[in-house]
């Protein structure tokens, strides 16, 4: 836990453009999961 802190605020001190942009990329490694799987 102590370990992701430093991560964590590294990254809410980022700009909400690279926040939502890692979100878009996280959602889109998940469709791509789901479609891989349902294949």
């Amino acid at each position: 836990m102590s370990e992701k802190a430093p991560f964590i605020s590294m990254i809410r001190s980022q700009n909400c453009v690279l926040g939502s942009t890692v979100l878009c990329v996280l959602c889109i490694a998940v469709k791509c999961i789901r479609i891989v799987y349902s294949i």
